[in-house]
């Protein structure tokens, strides 16, 4: 048999051998391909929904499969940092180094929470027969927003090495905490819907917010890279 040969978006683009004995070159290229992998990582955030709450277990499993993308990169990335490591560094590019490899390694995170914990959890609502209320979705969907709006103005501050957007990132906190306050209330209120199988919809709307606020989290710490 054939190997298997990885797919091209697996590669890592700018990771060049060649470059390890310029420190300060190496390290662009390691901004480089953090820039690819926080794209894709953001497609996957995008596309979370509507598939966690109406997604068939085909449009779940795609979903699923852009993680091999994300854990190739993430890989790639961290070796290479490894191997940087090695070289002589200056304080300021030890500390460069040290924020790649939490950038690198929160972008894996939230890669995980959407191809595991939300696929598992949009399995578990079609095995249990869950339909979310039109309502519920509507909350949801406009939590997602702001998820997603917090992951790009992180990546945005990573891309620009730039605190002040870092800082609009992490200032979303306060706004997002009082939306979580409300939908976890309007998922109280729907427990006493008489409606069917209102305990496990209950359960997987909360899932959802839970895995979303999770995301918002290390989306926020990708931010503090840059201060």
């Amino acid at each position: 048999d054939r190997p298997v040969r990885p797919q091209k978006a697996m590669l890592p683009k700018y990771l060049d051998e060649d470059l390890l004995t310029n420190p300060a070159i190496a390290l662009e290229a390691v901004r480089s391909e953090l820039r690819r992998l926080g794209k894709r990582v953001r497609k996957m955030v995008a596309d979370v929904m509507p598939a966690a709450i109406t997604g068939t277990r085909s449009q779940l499993e795609n979903l699923a499969a852009g993680d091999k993308v994300v854990d190739a990169l993430h890989g790639a990335i961290i070796e290479y940092l490894g191997k940087i490591s090695l070289t002589t560094l200056s304080k300021r590019q030890s500390k460069e180094l040290m924020q790649a490899a939490d950038i690198a390694n929160g972008l894996e995170q939230i890669g995980d929470r959407v191809a595991t914990a939300m696929v598992t959890s949009a399995e578990k609502r079609i095995d249990e027969d869950v339909h979310v209320s039109p309502q519920t979705a509507e909350f949801l969907n406009e939590y997602h927003a702001i998820v997603v709006e917090t992951l790009d103005e992180s990546l945005k501050a990573v891309t620009k090495q730039d605190a002040d957007l870092a800082k609009q990132a992490r200032k979303r906190k306060k706004d997002f905490s009082m939306m979580s306050q409300e939908l976890a209330a309007h998922g109280l209120d729907r427990l006493t819907a008489d409606e069917p199988n209102r305990l496990r919809t209950y359960a997987r709307e909360m899932e959802v917010m839970e895995i979303l606020e999770s995301i918002f989290s290390i989306a926020r710490r990708i931010a503090r890279t840059q201060r």
